[in-house]
């Protein structure tokens, strides 16, 4: 799958789950590393798409920040994210 796909394809995700303000994430260029890592580095995208609670067995709460910081150390974070789509 494509980087720009994947994208696509989780911002859609974290509409459907609830991400408020979405507009905000419209405006992205694939093209631009800095745009593309301030959508899905966003606490607000991270929370609508992992959710707050998740099917981690120790994290019952705030998986999403759990999720966050394992795509934080990911070299091609958007693989990390296609995952879970």
């Amino acid at each position: 799958m494509k980087d720009e796909t994947i994208l696509k394809k989780a911002i859609e995700k974290a509409k459907k789950n609830g991400l408020d303000n979405y507009s905000i994430f419209e405006d992205w260029d694939i093209n631009s590393h800095a745009s593309i890592r301030g959508v899905i580095f966003s606490h607000s995208f991270a929370k609508a798409f992992w959710g707050d609670k998740d099917k981690i067995p120790i994290v019952r709460e705030n998986s999403w920040k759990v999720h966050l910081s394992k795509m934080v150390l990911e070299p091609k974070p958007l693989r990390y994210l296609a995952k879970f789509i």
